[in-house]
């Protein structure tokens, strides 16, 4: 790894060659996104809660929502996305009943910063289901630039930056109608002001459940490590109104709670999640938590998470002190790990930023990935 970094670094050094490689990546997503929409059932949800907030509620709020999807995606996906057997005949039920759509908004409204983009774009003249893609490419294309920068940061080749997104899955997120790449957004621009030790991050950080409601977590976490860069009155304030944030946000979108989107999520889709059943079944909780500890270990992902740790481990037995980059990726690492705890479903987008700051790490410090076998042979000799 380190003479293939040395090599790079070599053919790569020129300004015109990196920004070359950024603009192209840059394009690339956007035309990604904006070119080629993946189609999935969100984007009727995210497309209603604006709907929702314009005041049109049962049968209008219905056909509202399903005719600008119709006319965004097609009749073939259109048929797809409503398909009566898919889920066990939820999407289905959802079509048919405009109570059923409306109970679905609060799993969507709570992600304002991303309905707030779709609504600028829409009042620019783009359909809201237009508008949703079109919000995440744009989203994911600044998630290269502030990528870009932290490898600059590191003096990391540029190279290296379009096989890290592919291998996190911006690519694929900026094709998606949801807000993951926002969240990415703002969280490697924590990392990139972190690693500069700008108490911006600190805002960033507050600012995160705006834009999903579960990086709390980040949030949180990012307090603990901060306390040691930052004054701890600054720290307190930055967490204190990320809570806030979360808070207000849930109450505002009238969430069901965590329970029942555990439920929902990981037990049985229920056309009807005011009302649903929550499962009181200690095996249906025990199969999720197996089946979503599976999903982790089996993805991609998971190899780079455990070269990373490795990686920082034995820089910590090689007596190394902790940097910004070693808590960054400390950060990363627990974010996972909490997430999965209390959520047990491995789905990638929503693991872009741990994803992207261990390949980070496992590039910036490769030689920290051998040091421990390398001293091993050598007792051996």
């Amino acid at each position: 790894m380190e003479r293939l970094i040395g090599i790079l670094a070599r053919i790569s050094t020129t300004r015109t060659f990196n920004s070359t490689v950024v603009a192209l990546t840059l394009m690339a997503v956007l035309i990604a996104g904006a070119g080629f929409p993946r189609h999935d059932w969100d984007l009727i949800g995210y497309v209603a809660s604006l709907y929702k907030a314009d005041g049109l509620e049962g049968r209008a709020l219905k056909d509202a929502v399903y005719g600008d999807v119709l006319d965004k995606v097609g009749d073939e996906d259109f048929s797809r996305l409503i398909d009566g057997e898919e889920f066990g005949g939820y999407r289905a039920a959802v079509y048919q009943d405009p109570q059923a759509l409306e109970e679905q908004i609060p799993f969507y409204s709570i992600r304002p910063l991303y309905l707030a983009a779709m609504k600028f774009m829409g009042l620019l003249g783009e359909s809201y289901a237009s508008a949703a893609y079109m919000a995440s490419a744009l989203f994911g294309a600044l998630c290269v630039l502030v990528a870009s920068g932290i490898l600059a940061q590191q003096r990391i080749p540029q190279v290296f930056l379009p096989v890290m997104l592919i291998f996190a899955g911006v690519f694929g997120v900026a094709r998606q109608a949801s807000p993951d790449s926002l969240a990415c957004l703002l969280s490697l621009g924590l990392m990139f002001c972190f690693l500069q030790r700008s108490a911006l991050s600190l805002l960033l950080a507050a600012l995160l459940p705006l834009a999903r409601t579960d990086f709390i977590l980040l949030s949180l976490l990012f307090a603990v490590v901060a306390c040691w860069f930052f004054p701890r009155k600054w720290v307190a304030l930055s967490a204190g109104v990320a809570l806030a944030l979360h808070v207000a946000v849930n109450q505002a979108s009238g969430n069901y709670g965590y329970l029942t989107i555990f439920n929902f999520t990981l037990l049985g889709f229920d056309p009807y999640p005011a009302s649903m059943r929550i499962s009181t079944d200690i095996g249906e909780y025990a199969r999720a938590y197996a089946t979503g500890l599976a999903q982790a270990v089996l993805h991609p992902h998971f190899l780079v998470y455990f070269l990373a740790a490795l990686s920082l481990l034995n820089g910590y037995r090689a007596g190394r002190r902790l940097d910004e980059l070693d808590c960054t990726l400390i950060l990363a690492l627990a974010f996972v790990i909490c997430h999965l705890a209390l959520f047990p479903l491995y789905l990638e987008r929503f693991f872009l930023f741990p994803a992207l700051v261990s390949l980070i790490y496992v590039i910036e410090r490769p030689r920290l990935l051998v040091r421990s076998s390398a001293k091993r042979r050598l007792h051996t000799a």
